[in-house]
């Protein structure tokens, strides 16, 4: 399979599933910090999203299809540190947000 197909199949299921993800427009509240949690995450997706297409895409133009998967390894493996900081910080948010319903 052609890699500009799978990377417009996938943008466009990313499109889809974001379109469906938002708030709708007539259920706007002015809860700031759920915005900016929101924007926060969308802006982190987006950069995730970016560095593996466009870096993905760019190491295939250069070094072909088998350096774009050992690229795309260590960038997932770079990721992956930031990945588990993420997760240990919304689990401690968690944990003091249920503590503070008691």
């Amino acid at each position: 399979m052609p890699a500009p197909f799978v990377v417009s199949v996938s943008v466009k299921v990313l499109i889809v599933i974001y379109c469906n993800w938002r708030q709708p427009k007539n259920e706007m509240t002015r809860d700031l910090r759920k915005y900016a949690r929101d924007t926060n995450l969308r802006l982190l997706a987006g950069f995730i999203l970016m560095l593996i297409l466009v870096g993905g895409g760019l190491i295939y133009l250069f070094y072909g299809v088998r350096g774009m998967v050992f690229g795309l390894m260590c960038l997932l493996a770079g990721l992956t540190p930031l990945v588990f900081i993420g997760l240990l910080l919304w689990g401690m948010e968690w944990v003091v947000a249920r503590a503070n319903e008691e």
